[in-house]
């Protein structure tokens, strides 16, 4: 078999075909390259769920769906008028009863789930939800907005108050929810747990077990859109066991979320957490790095030791 010999035209631009498929290549390698994963692959992977994850996923509030006659539940905001159909005004710490739903049509014909609620406040009235789901729809939702489901304060109640946990964040609350500083990875008695707000449904009050100082911190519950669960906030073992080198005097310090100088990269991110921007650079003898974080503090190390704050 013989090839036929191309002209010169056609070398040129094949040429410059094969020239483009090389340069494609070449920028479709690494982090743009995306394999095509399969169900397979996924299986594969044992994503290993820690003790406290499953605390927090036992935080999870019953689907509408699921809600009984009589369900006690926690008003988190005057805006919940907004929801309810009539001139009904209620503020934070009212409870509304569920009364059940019923079935109605839109304006255009479709069949929709309506919420009824009853209240002290107004005796002798049944108070519909003017957010209808459709009937489809239901089984799947699981938050109707300004409330908190005392069921689930109930749970949190059962399983938290008593126990000892060790406290893995330093920003701590009053019992009015006003933020103050505190200490981080101690040992510490859940002694309540109280409705809070519509992004963090408990306030979890507790005792240091060191010093008797009490505090309160704000926790969600296990939803889509979670912003500090149990698992943040909590730690079942000594965290200082991750931290076998730590000498006593740092480990107070990051404790107390400050610093010494003579820091590892690793105790500063223990204290201070992870900083907003790194700059690195080095010279004939040593490794810098400069650790700016968003409030202002500029840390400086030299071969990752900490030499001015």
């Amino acid at each position: 078999m013989t090839l036929k010999r191309l002209n010169p035209v056609k070398q040129t631009c094949m040429a410059s075909l094969l020239f483009m498929a090389v340069l494609l290549q070449g920028c479709f390698t690494g982090i743009e390259y995306t394999p095509k994963i399969t169900y397979k692959d996924v299986k594969k992977e044992k994503i290993r769920v820690t003790d406290e994850q499953r605390i927090a996923d036992s935080f999870t509030p019953d689907p509408i769906s699921g809600w009984h006659t009589g369900k006690k539940l926690y008003v988190t905001d005057p805006k919940i008028s907004l929801v309810l159909n009539g001139e009904y005004r209620f503020a934070k710490g009212d409870t509304l009863i569920y009364a059940g739903q019923k079935r109605g049509n839109t304006y255009y014909g479709e069949e929709r789930v309506i919420q009824l609620f009853r209240s002290t406040k107004y005796p002798g009235d049944t108070i519909e939800s003017t957010l209808a789901q459709p009937v489809d729809a239901v089984s799947g939702i699981s938050r109707f907005p300004f409330i908190i489901d005392m069921d689930l304060i109930a749970k949190m109640r059962s399983a938290l108050v008593g126990k000892t946990y060790y406290l893995t964040t330093s920003q701590w609350y009053t019992p009015e929810g006003d933020m103050r500083a505190g200490r981080k990875f101690v040992p510490v008695e859940i002694t309540a747990v109280n409705p809070w707000s519509e992004d963090y449904t408990a306030i979890v009050s507790f005792s240091d077990h060191s010093n008797g100082v009490t505090g309160c911190v704000l926790m969600s519950q296990n939803s889509g859109n979670s912003l500090r669960g149990f698992d943040t906030l909590f730690a079942i073992e000594n965290p200082r066991k991750r931290y076998p080198n730590v000498t006593d005097a740092n480990w107070t310090a990051i404790q107390n979320s400050s610093i010494n100088e003579g820091m590892t990269r690793q105790e500063v991110q223990a204290s201070l957490g992870a900083p907003s921007t790194i700059d690195r650079g080095h010279n004939q003898s040593n490794a810098y790095e400069r650790w700016i974080y968003s409030d202002g503090v500029s840390l400086v190390f030299i071969d990752g030791i900490l030499i001015s704050k």
